[in-house]
C-alpha cells in the first residue's frame, strides 16, 4: 500500500474534513445520543393487536377472555386502588367504583384490574 492510499483511507475513516460538523453531532449533543434519537424517530411503535391464527399452525387459536359484567352493589378489588363497591354501571363499557372516603373511580372495559369478590 502506498502512502497516498493510506492517507486517503485514513481520511475516509476519520470523518469529514475539519470545519464541518458531521450529521448527528450538533453542538451540545453527543453523537451516540443524536444517532439513537434519529433511529428511534424512524422506528414505528409496536401494535397492540393480536396476530392472526394461521390455519397450518399446530397450536390452538387464542380464545379471547369473556368481558366481565358487574351490577350495582357488587364488592370488587382493584389491583392498584384496593377494595370498593360498584356504585354505577354505564353499560358494558364502564363502571364507577366507590372506594370509600368519597373517592370514585371510573374503570373502562375490559376490566383487567378489577376483580369481583
Amino acid at each position: 500500500m502506498t502512502a497516498g492510499a493510506a492517507a486517503r483511507m485514513l481520511s475516509v475513516t476519520a470523518g469529514p474534513p475539519s470545519g464541518e460538523v458531521p450529521e448527528g453531532n450538533e453542538p451540545g449533543s453527543t453523537g451516540a445520543s443524536a444517532r439513537r434519537r434519529r433511529i428511534l424517530d424512524l422506528m414505528e411503535p409496536s401494535r397492540a393487536t393480536t396476530r392472526r391464527h394461521l390455519s397450518t399452525s399446530p397450536f390452538k387459536p387464542r380464545v379471547p377472555a369473556p368481558i366481565k359484567t358487574f351490577e350495582e352493589g357488587d364488592r370488587v378489588s382493584h389491583d392498584k386502588e384496593g377494595m370498593g363497591r360498584i356504585s354505577a354501571v354505564e353499560g358494558p363499557h364502564a363502571v364507577v367504583v366507590d372506594l370509600g372516603g368519597g373517592k370514585l373511580l371510573r374503570v373502562l372495559s375490559p376490566f383487567d384490574k378489577l376483580h369481583q369478590l
